[in-house]
């Protein structure tokens, strides 16, 4: 996949800017022409009425109580209508500069996205190391919608391309610590590498390789989970037998001798004769003689039946 132009896209985020700036300053020319149309309009309304008193006052002399009736119930309605027309222009009003601020608030939050996605993309290309992650998760607060399409698309691409590149060296550091049994640096090296979700084929060899660590390092707790998923993972092998091997010590490090005695018998079922059969076996004998030595005396000093878990 070819990278994209970036100085072209820079370019083009400019142009939009540009071009957003003179809608606004045109939007507000337009506001101020009806701002001096309103007060035109106003004046000519009192100019109106001027008249219309005048016309009335004559009409009352010379045409006598009719007419000037008559002429007040149509300067009545000419007012009512020229009052009307003025409130329209006063919400015509209204609404444009409802419009121009809300053009102005999006002009003001893209002009901040582009200003974090510029930030953000210096973080992922300038830092060192692992450090470059912290562009990654600011990319993750980043408002991607504010974004033209091609600023946002060229964010995600630098961010899969890192993920990539500090995933690829995870696993490998880990893969070596764990062959120098530096158990713990494998264990932070792996665990970084799951972090940044990675193919499945990579995450299921990552799982074992990570529960064995943790193992290692007496972090049983952790080390289950990742066992379980391997061996939920995996097929038939020695590798899956290695895994549940290590799986009942984690389950039964951590108290769970019942899950633990479990592991043991599916695993003896799927391979009578497999490499850590005799391993299962010890297991679930000592688990059974615990089970007999608990039961052989009951609460009230009586001998009681015992039965396998």
């Amino acid at each position: 996949m070819s990278q994209p132009d970036y100085g072209k896209a820079f370019e083009e985020i400019k142009r939009e800017v540009i071009e957003s700036r003179n809608l606004v300053i045109k939007t507000d020319s337009l506001l101020k022409n009806l701002h001096a149309e309103l007060k035109l309009l106003g004046k000519q309304q009192m100019d109106f009425r001027k008249q219309m008193w005048i016309s009335s006052a004559a009409a009352y002399v010379l045409f006598a109580l009719l007419c000037g009736l008559g002429a007040f119930a149509i300067s009545s309605i000419r007012t009512a209508s020229a009052n009307a027309e003025l409130k329209k222009a006063e919400k015509v009003a209204v609404e444009a500069n409802s419009q121009m601020q809300e053009m102005k608030q999006e002009h003001q939050h893209r002009e901040t996205a582009l200003r974090q996605a510029s930030d953000v993309f210096r973080m992922m290309s300038t830092l060192q190391g692992d450090e470059r992650l912290k562009g990654i998760e600011a990319l993750s607060k980043l408002e991607t919608d504010k974004l033209p399409m091609l600023v946002k698309e060229m964010l995600l691409d630098k961010a899969e391309q890192l993920k990539q590149e500090i995933r690829a060296l995870a696993f490998e550091q880990g893969k070596q610590a764990m062959r120098r049994q530096e158990f713990a640096v494998a264990a932070s090296s792996l665990t970084q590498f799951i972090s940044l979700s990675p193919p499945e084929n990579e995450w299921v060899e990552a799982s074992l390789l990570l529960g064995n660590a943790l193992v290692q390092t007496r972090n049983h707790s952790a080390a289950v989970e990742h066992l379980e998923r391997y061996v939920a993972a995996s097929k038939r092998g020695r590798s899956r037998e290695f895994a549940q091997a290590l799986l009942v010590q984690a389950l039964d490090a951590t108290g769970a001798r019942n899950e633990a005695a479990k592991i043991a018998r599916e695993a003896l079922d799927g391979n009578p004769s497999g490499e850590f059969a005799s391993n299962f076996r010890n297991r679930l004998s000592k688990r059974a003689s615990q089970s007999e030595a608990k039961a052989s005396v009951a609460p009230n000093g009586s001998a009681a039946e015992s039965t396998l878990p």
